[in-house]
């Protein structure tokens, strides 16, 4: 778990720089002077930094499974139904590794600087750490990205599960940029 949370706290710090900075510099703006709606603007800074977060969440896994595998042996091979579960699950995880990137990004656009950005969403990372560490994990994890990436991992919830969880709440998160955005004079 506590990967998962330095994973979290540097896609906090990388949205961050990222996000806030492109407003404190006001190159977020550059693509709307040039003739792109707000919201195409967004969703391709978004696409591209959710992609590159998701991997980013991702690796550790990854090499973890590498490194068992290298040090234990490839062991028996996979069946159809194995291989075809072990694609879901990533995709599970993937999916909520871009929503759960999406509330730095919700952070950065509201707030419009970076070192706001960067310290609500480790303080958003930590605070979920309680919650989802105690009695109640499982049940808070039903509504939180960050939980569910840990209990589908674990197996303890359906990745379909994690999969519809992580787009509800990238499509909402997205929304509500979207919105923040068209009430604001980017020129």
């Amino acid at each position: 778990m506590m990967k998962s949370v330095a994973t979290m706290m540097i896609v906090g710090v990388y949205a961050g720089l990222s996000f806030g900075g492109d407003f404190e510099r006001g190159t977020f703006s550059y693509p709307i002077r040039c003739g792109w709606t707000m919201g195409k603007a967004l969703l391709s800074k978004i696409l591209v930094f959710v992609v590159f977060m998701a991997f980013a969440i991702i690796l550790f896994p990854i090499c973890a499974v590498a490194w068992c595998t290298l040090t234990n042996g490839w062991g028996a091979s996979f069946t159809p139904a194995e291989a075809a579960s072990f694609f879901v699950m990533l995709v599970s995880l993937m999916v909520l590794a871009a929503s759960t990137a999406m509330v730095p990004v919700l952070v950065s656009v509201a707030t419009r600087s970076s070192a706001a950005a960067i310290a609500i969403s480790l303080g958003v990372t930590l605070l979920q750490m309680p919650v989802l560490n105690g009695a109640s994990g499982l049940a808070a994890a039903h509504f939180l990205p960050f939980g569910a990436m840990w209990f589908v991992a674990k197996g303890d919830m359906s990745p379909l599960y994690g999969v519809m969880l992580g787009v509800v709440w990238s499509i909402v998160l997205y929304a509500v940029c979207t919105a923040i955005l068209e009430k604001t004079d980017m020129k």
